[in-house]
């Protein structure tokens, strides 16, 4: 018998190379034969393109029947990303802030369904801002008629001529001890109504003489008046109440006995 010779064997091997190139460039888009028939390859998923401008929210709840204190962070997604090296221009309008910022409430579904109306009660001034990489800006909004504790909220707002959508995020239970709910107002009145504050502090010393909180929150309130001497010894007060098994300490009043203590 006679042997196929060399060229014979390369002409072979040419001709499955061939017939394997047109199988592969042939064959059905994302599949391949493993043999035991035709089975999907599995696709990259694509990489979701990060926002130029994203907002975080973040809802400090007072005592029962108080407003709640929804504050949207934004922040430079791609800067922080370092994706692009220069920030964006980020400019508001208070009107439009107004007349478009929205509250939504998630269904059972998933779908979205609009919540109560809000007021914006702080927003950024001297538009337009570049943003930077360590760059926040904030913007405060009253809610009066609160959602179930568990309910799931998020808040869109007009910033730079489009809208800006935050996560969705839990709506936090309200306090149920009264010395909790007392801290709670304490809280948001620091945050925004300091006139209020005192009051609310002394009722909570009256209420709890061993917690911290009220001694801290009356300390605000004398040094928003221009009180330093009693605004340092409420401070004392309250680092003196501040348990020890604390897990980290309590910064804040440190920063501020210490500036007091620094003044002239």
């Amino acid at each position: 018998m006679k042997r196929p010779g060399i060229y014979g064997l390369a002409l072979a091997g040419l001709l499955v190379v061939s017939v394997a190139a047109w199988w592969y460039v042939s064959r059905p888009a994302g599949r391949v034969d493993l043999g035991g028939g035709v089975e999907p390859v599995q696709q990259a998923e694509p990489a979701q393109p990060v926002e130029p401008l994203m907002a975080r929210l973040a809802i400090e709840t007072g005592a029962p029947g108080d407003e709640a204190l929804g504050i949207v962070s934004l922040f430079d997604g791609r800067l922080r990303n370092r994706i692009t090296a220069e920030g964006a221009l980020v400019s508001f309008s208070r009107s439009q802030l107004d007349a478009g910022i929205r509250v939504e409430f998630e269904r059972p579904d998933g779908a979205a369904t609009a919540g109560p109306a809000v007021s914006v009660v702080r927003a950024p001034e001297g538009t337009p801002i570049r943003m930077e990489a360590s760059t926040t800006l904030e913007v405060w909004i009253v809610m009066t008629t609160l959602p179930p504790a568990g309910q799931r909220v998020r808040v869109s707002l007009p910033v730079s001529g489009r809208s800006v959508t935050t996560d969705w995020v839990m709506m936090p239970a309200l306090p149920g001890a009264p010395a909790d709910q007392l801290a709670a107002r304490a809280r948001l009145q620091q945050m925004r109504e300091a006139d209020t504050l005192a009051a609310t502090a002394d009722a909570l010393v009256a209420l709890a003489p061993l917690d911290a909180r009220g001694y801290y929150y009356r300390g605000l309130a004398l040094e928003s008046r221009g009180d330093r001497a009693g605004a340092i010894a409420a401070y004392e007060a309250a680092l003196e109440r501040t348990p020890n098994n604390r897990r980290e300490p309590p910064s804040a009043l440190y920063r501020r006995l210490a500036g007091l203590r620094r003044a002239p």
